[in-house]
C-alpha cells in the first residue's frame, strides 16, 4: 500500500467521524433549543400512575424533565395486541364530544415538575378490552402508564 492510499483512508475515516459527531451534536442542540422555546415536546421522563375512583380511571401525569411536555394522545393495547384509543377527559364528565376530547388533550403542556390528571370511563375501557395504556407526546414517544389494571385490582 502506498502512502497516498493510507492518507486517503485516514482522511476518509476522519471526515466520517467528524460528520457523525457534528450531526449528532448539532441535532441534540437543535432539539434542546426547540424544546426550550416550546416548539417541541421535552424529552421527559413523564411519570404516569393510575387510581380508580368509582367508575373513573384517573391517570396522574408528572413531568420529571427540564422542559414542557406536550401531549398528543393516549394509546392502549387490547387483548389481541391491537392498538385502541380510549377517549380522554380532562375532567369527570359523562357526555363529551370524542373529537373535542382529543383536541383538548393535544393542548395540554405539562411544565417541569408539574402534573395533571386525565380521566377515562371504565365502561369504555372494558368495551375496548384495554389491557395497557401509554401516553403519547408530540415527539411520538410512548410513556407507559404504570400499575394500570382494568378490573381495578392489583
Amino acid at each position: 500500500m502506498d502512502t497516498s492510499t493510507i492518507i486517503a483512508c485516514a482522511a476518509g475515516l476522519l471526515l466520517g467521524a467528524m460528520h457523525i459527531a457534528v450531526d449528532g451534536g448539532i441535532g441534540k442542540l437543535i432539539d434542546c433549543a426547540f424544546a426550550a422555546v416550546g416548539l417541541q415536546s421535552g424529552k421527559g421522563p413523564l411519570d404516569a400512575m393510575t387510581v380508580w375512583r368509582g367508575d373513573w380511571l384517573v391517570v396522574s401525569l408528572k413531568n420529571q424533565g427540564r422542559h414542557n411536555m406536550q401531549l398528543a394522545g393516549i394509546q392502549g393495547t387490547d387483548g389481541r395486541n391491537g392498538r385502541v384509543f380510549p377517549v380522554p377527559s380532562l375532567e369527570v364528565i359523562t357526555s363529551r364530544d370524542k373529537e373535542q376530547a382529543f383536541r383538548d388533550l393535544a393542548k395540554v403542556a405539562i411544565g417541569p415538575g408539574k402534573g395533571t390528571a386525565v380521566f377515562f370511563e371504565r365502561t369504555e375501557l372494558v368495551d375496548l378490552d384495554c389491557r395497557e395504556l401509554a401516553i403519547v407526546d408530540r415527539n411520538a414517544r410512548l410513556w407507559p402508564v404504570e400499575n394500570f389494571e382494568l378490573d381495578g385490582r392489583r
